[in-house]
């Protein structure tokens, strides 16, 4: 669904107020959230072997600047944000802008010991699934 189809959140079930658009999806901060962590953690290459390919490279920068620009978004132009939600964002920010300095370095791998946790998930986020 795109971001024309309503105010409400495009996540089925989900009657909360859209706050940001990834990937043409207007998202609830809940989601926009949840999403942003999924997608950025896609796109770490920490502990994998990334593949070098100019495309793919292309694509994983794009999925983060628009996490980032819509987490600066929502940041800026939400007057109820909790302390929670805007450690949330602020994490995004910075997980991003990480990620930006590594995509743009691909030969550069680092490795991470067991599987990578999203920080600042939590129960409330999970129960939107």
């Amino acid at each position: 669904m795109g971001m024309d189809g309503g105010r409400n959140c495009s996540v089925e079930r989900c009657e909360d107020a859209r706050v940001a658009a990834l990937g043409q999806q207007g998202l609830c901060l809940n989601h926009f959230l949840e999403r942003c962590y999924e997608q950025l953690g896609e796109v770490d290459p920490r502990g994998r072997r990334v593949p070098a390919g100019a495309l793919q490279l292309a694509a994983r920068m794009a999925s983060v600047e628009e996490c980032s620009h819509q987490a600066l978004r929502v940041s800026l132009r939400s007057q109820t944000l909790t302390n929670l939600e805007r450690g949330q964002l602020l994490d995004l920010l910075l997980w991003a802008g990480e990620l930006y300095v590594l995509l743009r370095r691909p030969g550069v791998t680092i490795t991470m010991s067991g599987p990578w946790t999203a920080p600042g998930l939590n129960a409330q986020a999970s129960a939107f699934e």
